[in-house]
């Protein structure tokens, strides 16, 4: 069995129902190893800080959540987790259709996608062809 190039994929959503489509469709995008799901920012902040390193390839973060937004997640994962906190490939996932909500999620320079729901496997391919690529030929 060939590695998969997106190890562990995190999905930071806090409607139960999409979690779920995404988990499915992360399990048929054929490049996913595994699938951790949170629904509150501040469980996923202290799963990260709770690890030595930063131990997912790819964050799925939902912008519009309660408690603390996606742009609020990634201000306060910014402070927290310094420099390593870019190593992981963020991806912002809306249903909004304004031009300012893209704009902000672009202003973060860890942001690497911005996706409208819903997500789709091809996706998921762009994300593992992003991982791939930072790896290098060692992959």
């Amino acid at each position: 069995m060939t590695e998969k190039p997106i190890k562990r994929l995190l999905i930071l959503d806090d409607n139960q129902i999409e979690q779920k489509l995404y988990r499915i469709t992360a399990e048929r995008s054929g490049v996913v190893d595994e699938i951790l799901s949170f629904q509150y920012a501040e469980d996923v902040l202290d799963y990260l800080s709770a690890a030595e390193d930063l131990p997912v390839d790819c964050i799925l973060l939902d912008i519009n959540m309660p408690r603390m937004t996606g742009h609020q997640f990634l201000e306060t994962a910014h402070e927290r987790f310094g420099p390593g906190f870019a190593r992981i490939v963020y991806v912002m996932l809306t249903t909004s259709v304004e031009p300012d909500v893209q704009r902000r999620a672009e202003a973060f320079p860890v942001v690497r996608r911005f996706i409208r729901k819903p997500l789709h496997k091809d996706d998921l391919k762009e994300i593992a062809a992003i991982l791939i690529s930072e790896a290098g030929p060692a992959l």
